[in-house]
């Protein structure tokens, strides 16, 4: 593997063992199938072995492969991340790897729920979570315009500030409430997809900062 090259089938492995510990929280905050915990389990082991059996792939390939498979399952969650697989795929197509380079995009783009990035203002988005992935893996990254060089979108950055600021007045620590202020929900109907998007999302950034630190080194 290349340096500072991301290996996607471990990343989303390390989700999927994340929410099987997680399955009977997540399950008993589902009030209403009590199910969300066994269908998240099911999503990312999917992901992940689609994505094993396509490791020598291009990222985008990869992608594509995991988000077909989820594409013939029944549950809203399945359907929200086949759509944001698609998505991501489509961001990188022209990625040979998923490295620091382009890691936030990948991010960004898989928590929002494939929505164009007008609709979730990514750019500023994205350059948050550069600079997060940036300080996980003890690199730098920028905080004034994006990784396009347009201007970031200050409105979108007050709005996720005050979502932030809410978090960590309710105790949550700092790449959690980072999460839930920057990242698309699947719902805002239902809290306990709030709370697993975010689970995942956090584990996928704390994996991504582990593994550019390693490859850095």
């Amino acid at each position: 593997m290349a340096t500072n090259e991301v290996d996607l089938a471990q990343l989303f492995q390390t989700v999927s063992q994340v929410l099987q510990q997680n399955q009977a929280q997540i399950n008993q905050a589902d009030t209403y199938n009590h199910d969300h915990g066994d269908n998240m389990v099911d999503i990312f082991t999917t992901i992940a072995n689609a994505i094993q059996e396509n490791k020598t792939a291009p990222p985008a390939k990869q992608l594509k492969s995991a988000a077909s498979q989820l594409r013939t399952k029944q549950s809203g969650s399945a359907q929200y991340y086949s759509k944001s697989l698609t998505r991501a795929a489509r961001e990188l197509r022209s990625a040979k790897r998923v490295d620091a380079g382009n890691a936030a995009t990948l991010v960004q783009t898989l928590m929002g729920g494939g929505q164009s990035s007008s609709k979730t203002g990514s750019a500023a988005a994205t350059d948050m979570l550069t600079t997060l992935l940036g300080s996980l893996a003890n690199t730098s990254g920028s905080t004034s315009t994006s990784s396009t060089g347009q201007s970031i979108d200050l409105e979108t950055v007050a709005a996720a500030g005050s979502k932030y600021l809410q978090s960590k007045q309710a105790g949550k620590d700092t790449l959690t409430a980072l999460m839930e202020a920057m990242l698309a929900e699947p719902t805002k109907a239902a809290p306990y997809r709030k709370d697993s998007g975010t689970l995942v999302a956090s584990t996928i950034m704390q994996v991504l900062g582990a593994m550019l630190a390693n490859k850095a080194k």
